[in-house]
């Protein structure tokens, strides 16, 4: 993650008192050293970040180009943990851009020193989409006092497989609900791609991916 950088504006929290619309937490992934570089997936990020805090009484917190499964991981759980349990937002939302690999019905995030070439490798350098839902389960859902609060997870990626891969998935092409287990009340997953898919970064010298 970088650090070092001038306070952004979407790092404004909201006033003491006031209701929070939106909670953002917006990870962009650009500088991979294996994988193809993704220019505009840390522009993304930011954007989106910024178009949450334009929402009015929402805050967002970008992670920017997080380097291992450690880093990845550190950056939802320090999100988690900003959360007002006792005030909690009306919208809990998680975007993702950077590459990203579908194995089976997981949909797995690669942070930038990602490099799997068997399903083991992938498991153990990426986060995947049931995971990130099991997070927010236990680390907001199951504290918080509201019963009300959607959380909203869009992942900016490709769902291809590996290659050689022979992993039957569980779902029809186009259906990747996150296990009923690991999944709260109210939940939306979105995603670019469909199951094998490749997503579009956008050409060169555009600021942000099609789908941003």
């Amino acid at each position: 993650m970088d650090s070092g950088q001038e306070r952004k504006p979407w790092e404004d929290s909201v006033p003491q008192g006031l209701p929070v619309r939106v909670q953002a937490l917006c990870i962009g992934v650009s500088e991979y050293k294996e994988l193809s570089k993704l220019p505009n997936a840390r522009a993304d990020a930011e954007s989106i970040a910024q178009s949450v805090v334009e929402l009015g009484a929402s805050t967002a917190v970008v992670v920017e180009n997080p380097m291992s499964r450690t880093d990845l991981k550190r950056g939802v759980q320090d999100f988690i943990r900003q959360i007002d349990k006792d005030r909690p937002p009306r919208i809990v939302f998680i975007f993702y851009a950077g590459h990203g690999m579908q194995e089976g019905d997981g949909i797995y995030l690669l942070p930038a020193d990602a490099n799997p070439k068997t399903a083991e490798q992938l498991k153990s350098q990426g986060i995947s989409h049931d995971e990130l839902f099991r997070s927010l389960k236990q680390g907001v859902d199951k504290n918080i006092c509201a019963r009300n609060v959607l959380y909203l997870v869009i992942l900016d990626t490709c769902r291809e497989s590996l290659q050689g891969s022979t992993v039957v998935a569980g779902y029809s092409p186009e259906i990747h609900e996150p296990l009923s287990e690991n999944r709260p009340d109210h939940w939306l997953l979105c995603t670019s791609s469909s199951r094998r898919g490749v997503a579009d970064d956008g050409k060169d010298g555009d600021r942000n991916s099609p789908f941003t």
